[in-house]
């Protein structure tokens, strides 16, 4: 297996290739829907910010589920096609007046950051320009601590297409949070691994003996992801939901 040169990556295609919506299929991404729409509130025509926002499809499910004014940062252009309000732009330093989104979120772009300071630094962003005392931050990133995930992750992205995580724990990223003013609003791990694996291995098996893949998977979705909800060990994401302190940057 060859690996990618990330430097002549063809960003755009791979973008157009991910839809215009998330799929809501895999269990992360209905838990993780589920967790926000439980925990962060409906407003009158908010301001919201995805950093790191790619192609924008995350950014368009939050337009089509809180309305408002919808707007993507990225230091990749490719998303420009994309993402009708996109800004290029440095995550940490954001080209944005102080408290001026009431909800501001990424989703897997902490952990491609190799310091802490630099990590640091960047959920700082995210709580500047977030609204104090009602602004909410979201932060999802993958749990690359002490979780299966973590293996997928390293072997098929970091060595086969190039691309590079570091270990962002649990810890570190509410140590952070507080650091920068934010309240925990919620916290979970997200996504038992086991059913997205399953998911995997049952498509391959529906093309050779649909009917027993059937049953199979019926079998998980009723009986082990109720009885085997999501640990440390096993969750794919970590997921943190804060809101801005009313004090500022430190409370």
């Amino acid at each position: 297996m060859r690996k990618e040169n990330t430097d002549t990556f063809d960003w755009t295609s791979h973008i157009a290739e991910l839809g215009d919506r998330p799929a809501l299929t895999d269990p992360w991404e209905q838990e993780l829907v589920a967790a926000i729409i439980r925990h962060v509130p409906k407003t009158e025509n908010p301001r919201i910010l995805e950093i790191g926002c790619s192609n924008g499809r995350w950014l368009n499910w939050f337009k089509d589920e809180y309305g408002g004014e919808a707007h993507g940062v990225d230091n990749n252009p490719a998303g420009s096609a994309f993402v009708p309000n996109f800004h290029l732009s440095d995550a940490r330093q954001l080209p944005f007046s102080d408290g001026w989104f009431d909800i501001v979120f990424s989703f897997g772009l902490v952990e491609h950051f190799p310091t802490r300071t630099e990590r640091l630094r960047l959920v700082r962003e995210h709580a500047r320009v977030t609204k104090p005392g009602t602004g909410i931050v979201i932060i999802l990133i993958p749990n690359l601590d002490i979780s299966l995930d973590r293996y997928y992750i390293k072997l098929y992205y970091d060595w086969r297409r190039g691309y590079k995580h570091y270990v962002v724990t649990a810890r570190e990223l509410k140590r952070a949070f507080r650091e920068s003013g934010l309240i925990d609003v919620a916290f979970q791990w997200n996504g038992w691994i086991v059913p997205s694996l399953a998911r995997i291995l049952l498509g391959h098996l529906k093309k050779y003996l649909p009917r027993p893949a059937v049953a199979i998977e019926t079998l998980c979705e009723r009986r082990l992801k109720r009885r085997l909800p999501p640990t440390r060990w096993t969750a794919q994401n970590i997921l943190l939901i804060s809101r801005k302190s009313a004090g500022g940057d430190e409370m």
